[in-house]
């Protein structure tokens, strides 16, 4: 589908529909039709590997698409449902379509939809799950999952909100990548999809969900997510990766972060960050350290919004900390 150990992103129009069909041809067996008059346009932004595709699209007019996902693939649509029906049914608040390998897709859309839609390939992505370490269970649920709906494809119910939430990010992260606001390296994008995935598959097994972890289960993901946040530092700290990594849902780090800590991962570890910045600032010389390299150190590559949080934790700017003689005092953290 794509190289393997390479990410690539931007950004794509198409002015026709035919155009459009062959844009998406390497995911879909795809046809668009345009209803009604009006200027029609398709725009795309995208990151993609071999293994995890994200796409954003935006459409100029009434659409009608339909075709079949191709062989290998699981697509989940993350859509403006007020303006969009998938298998001739319109969808509703609750439901998210899912589309595993070889279903049928036919797909109304109004000017003005934007959706997200990821996508899997089922074989990359089970060499990345068979190289972390896996609940018991999540193999068998991942199976299962490619097992329903070949033929008509699925909606997950209930949860739909959840899955919306943590996609919209997933979306606004992929905008920001295809314009080279930020970058991930392709082996982190892998991570955010099996991440994603693991997410996925708690949301459709909500009934069987562990509300809660055991202490050592706990302790073990808490440790492991602090020892790769280190790694990863200059990189923004982004929970779905950190997930996928450690082979679990986005919802099972927060029950062991919670379990462990009280807080948040994002909160625990950005507050480690901080805290980390705010040694470095108190220990460099206005020779040799700048405000804005320390902050890219560990992953803000904000400033203002760095320099606004850092003055709430510390107490002042962060570049009074570096102009200051005094040796800082460690932070107290959660």
């Amino acid at each position: 589908m794509f190289p393997p150990n390479a990410i690539l992103t931007g950004s794509i129009s198409s002015r026709y529909p035919s155009e459009n069909s062959e844009l998406l041809s390497v995911v879909y067996d795809y046809e668009t039709v345009q209803l009604g008059a009006g200027d029609y346009c398709r725009n795309l932004d995208f990151a993609a590997t071999g293994a995890f595709v994200v796409y954003n699209e935006q459409v100029g007019a009434k659409l009608h698409s339909f075709g079949t996902i191709r062989e290998g693939l699981l697509a989940v649509c993350l859509a403006d449902t007020r303006n969009s029906t998938w298998w001739g049914s319109e969808v509703q608040n609750t439901e998210v379509p899912l589309c595993p390998s070889g279903a049928d897709i036919e797909v109304g859309q109004e000017a003005g939809l934007k959706q997200s839609v990821l996508l899997w390939n089922t074989k990359e992505i089970q060499n990345l799950l068979d190289t972390v370490t896996l609940d018991d269970d999540v193999l068998r649920r991942f199976e299962a999952l490619l097992a329903q709906g070949v033929q008509s494809g699925m909606a997950i119910h209930s949860t739909a909100k959840n899955l919306r939430n943590w996609g919209q990010f997933i979306g606004s992260l992929v905008s920001s990548m295809s314009a080279h606001q930020m970058s991930l390296s392709a082996e982190r994008f892998n991570d955010l999809g099996v991440g994603a995935l693991l997410s996925i598959l708690d949301e459709m097994m909500v009934g069987e969900t562990q509300r809660s972890l055991s202490r050592s289960r706990a302790l073990d993901l808490v440790t492991r997510a602090v020892e790769l946040d280190r790694k990863i530092r200059n990189a923004p700290c982004i929970i779905p990766v950190l997930a996928g990594n450690l082979g679990c849902s986005r919802r099972k780090l927060e029950l062991a972060f919670k379990e462990v800590v009280g807080v948040s991962p994002l909160q625990y570890l950005n507050r480690r960050r901080m805290n980390n910045a705010f040694q470095d600032l108190g220990q460099g010389s206005l020779e040799k350290d700048t405000v804005t390299a320390v902050a890219a150190r560990y992953g803000f590559s904000e400033l203002g919004r760095f320099s606004g949080t850092y003055r709430k934790l510390f107490g002042e700017m962060p570049s009074d900390t570096l102009r200051s003689s005094r040796k800082p005092s460690r932070i107290i953290m959660p």
